[in-house]
Parts: structure tokens; sequence; C-alpha cells
């Protein structure tokens, strides 16, 4: 793998880490992520996905200013990447959803009846028996690590989430490539945790009917 070209976003991640007087190691067991991956992302050799640097800015404890920060860091170690090498799958203009934050479909959606949605679901393997194994306090936070990887991947890919039940999420896409995108990132992210958490995802597409702040349909 080609090595990035350190930015200021591992230098940022290294300050705030020696700030809040944490090694690697410390802010690895934190986060929930490996030292060596830690070590990666501070020497510019990996880039962070969005849900990783909301995961690492709850970690050290960082306050509104120093998370944007942090995340803008981000942006530009990405942008700068991009930049280096073209992208074998570029995402047309239309793809990206501007109300991707908004939950459920909207007032035109319900407007206009059925429509092609791609659909992702996901959900957390053997969770019933981890509970049993690990008690209830565990399992909530797996799922609060499950739900925060979850809200910061799709949104930026165009993905509403519709529903969040624990230990599943379920999240529509008007584009079918952004929600492959969308699934294979989150593969990434769960694969990246330590330990990590085994989550299948499943991708289905066609017409759904918007219904009571959710959808309807044979894709689903």
């Amino acid at each position: 793998m080609a090595t990035i070209t350190p930015l200021a976003f591992g230098t940022l991640l290294k300050r705030h880490r020696r700030a809040a007087r944490l090694t690697q190691a410390e802010l690895a067991e934190r986060a929930g992520f490996s030292i060596s991956y830690i070590s990666m992302l501070e020497r510019g050799e990996r880039l962070a996905q969005p849900a990783t640097v909301e995961l690492l800015a709850e970690a050290l404890t960082l306050n509104a200013d120093e998370r944007a920060g942090l995340v803008a860091a981000n942006r530009q170690h990405a942008a700068n990447a991009v930049a280096q090498a073209s992208d074998p799958l570029p995402a047309p203009a239309g793809d990206h959803d501007s109300d991707a934050d908004h939950h459920g479909p909207t007032g035109d959606d319900m407007a206009e009846g059925a429509a092609v949605h791609t659909f992702l679901i996901a959900d957390v393997r053997g969770y019933t028996r981890y509970t049993v194994e690990h008690g209830d306090e565990a399992a909530a936070r797996l799922a609060q690590r499950f739900a925060t990887l979850v809200r910061a991947t799709v949104g930026p890919l165009g993905g509403r989430l519709i529903e969040l039940r624990g230990d599943e999420a379920l999240v529509a896409f008007v584009s079918a490539r952004q929600a492959l995108r969308a699934a294979v990132a989150l593969q990434a992210h769960f694969g990246e945790q330590t330990p990590p958490l085994p989550v299948g995802i499943g991708l289905d597409a066609g017409e759904a009917v918007p219904l009571e702040g959710g959808y309807r349909g044979t894709a689903l």
C-alpha cells in the first residue's frame, strides 16, 4: 500500500494525544483501535474515516472547537490524498444527498409515493449472546459504538438513517453506488475496532412507499 504524505491531521492528533497525557497504547485502548493503527494515523500513513475521527475525539475528550479542528484537518488530509491518486469509482455530483442528516422520508417523498431506493441493513452478530456473557452495560457500550460508526459513515455518503434499534440499523439511499460505498466503508470501520465488531450487512434495491416515518416494500 502506498504511503500517504504526512499531513496536518496526524500532527494534530499527536498534539491532542500528548496534551491529554496519553500514550498511543492508552489512546488505542480508549478509542477501541490497535496501537499500530493509531501510530499509522499519526504518521499520515492511513486515512481516518469520519466515524474514526468521532471516536478519537471522544476518547481524547476534545471540546467542540478542538473536535471541529480535527474533523477539518481530516477532511483536508483526505482531499490531498484524493488529489494524489485518481478515484477508480468517482461519485457523480448528483449522488450526494444534501439532506443526509434527515431521518426518514421527506414531505416530497410522501407526495411522490413509491420510489426506487437502495436499502442497507446492518446488525451486530451474536449481540444477544454478548449481552448474556458480558452484561447489559458492556452491551450498551457496544451498541453505542455501532451507532456512532453507522451515523458518521452513512451521512456523508448520502444515506438516511431510517431506524436504529440497538444492534440493528436501516439506512436508505437514492444511489445504489453510494449504498455500496457505505457498505464497504462500514465493514472497514467495524474491522478496525478492537476487538473487531462482527457485523453483517445486507443490501437490496426496489420500490418502497414512505409510511409512518419509514418505508414499506418488498425491498425491505
